[in-house]
């Protein structure tokens, strides 16, 4: 019942309600799975991402599940400490040598890193084992599109999995980084709208690559409004290059 009472905390937004009432439960039974989960949930949207770390952490040495490993060290990701990530990852490969979503989230860190050769053997060889797996045809064509010497294959991998996948925003998304990349703007500007609704205008990146579309095509009335999207998302600072149209 105090799981439900947090958990509809969150979704209202009344965080740091949900943060107490959390921590009274935990004092109740501090190894409950689903409520640390949830704890460390909210102890990121808090910012406190280094309590989450260490939540994560404890949970795995009591559980021993390979997807609390996971999620710490996508947390360390997205905070940009890929190398810690890394190290959490080849904890997980130790205990976990034959798990597809560890090999998966070691070849995403690797080419955050920019060691995409290394990513894409793994994904190759994933997508060897698992033909039609969706998930590793994405990050498959995602990194060859990122890393640029196989651009061509990585667009012809995503445009065959739009067909499969019509709704997935990720899949237009990338699709729309890797026409970008080749010069159609066009394009790369159906995909990023086509994502941007999909994503429901609540993705930034998704934004940002359209607004640039719109410059490169000569539309820098659209770009300027897509700009004012992104101040009102509280992101524009993120994009520098596109905040100074609004200065003009």
């Amino acid at each position: 019942m105090e799981y439900e009472k947090i958990e509809e905390l969150v979704n209202e937004g009344k965080i740091e309600e949900a943060l107490r009432l959390a921590e009274e439960a935990l004092k109740e039974n501090p190894d409950d799975y689903d409520l640390n989960l949830l704890y460390a949930d909210i102890l990121e949207a808090l910012g406190k991402s280094e309590k989450a770390l260490e939540v994560y952490e404890r949970l795995y040495e009591l559980y021993g599940d390979v997807d609390l490993l996971l999620a710490k060290a996508d947390l360390l990701s997205r905070l940009e400490r890929n190398e810690d990530a890394l190290e959490v990852i080849k904890r997980a490969e130790e205990d976990h040598p034959y798990d597809r979503d560890v090999k998966i989230m070691k070849a995403l860190i690797l080419a955050n890193l920019g060691r995409y050769g290394e990513a894409k053997e793994i994904l190759e060889t994933l997508s060897e084992q698992y033909p039609e797996d969706p998930e590793i045809k994405l990050y498959l064509g995602t990194v060859l599109i990122d890393e640029g010497e196989e651009l061509d294959r990585g667009v012809d991998i995503l445009l065959q999995l739009r067909e499969e996948e019509p709704e997935n925003p990720y899949v237009w998304y990338n699709l729309g980084v890797g026409l970008y990349k080749m010069g159609d703007y066009l394009k790369a500007a159906e995909c990023f709208e086509k994502a941007d609704s999909l994503f429901e205008g609540e993705d930034p990146d998704a934004i940002y690559w359209l607004a640039q579309c719109m410059l490169k095509l000569g539309n820098k009335r659209l770009a300027q409004e897509l700009a004012e999207r992104l101040l009102k998302l509280g992101a524009l600072e993120e994009y520098e290059d596109l905040s100074k149209i609004l200065e003009k």
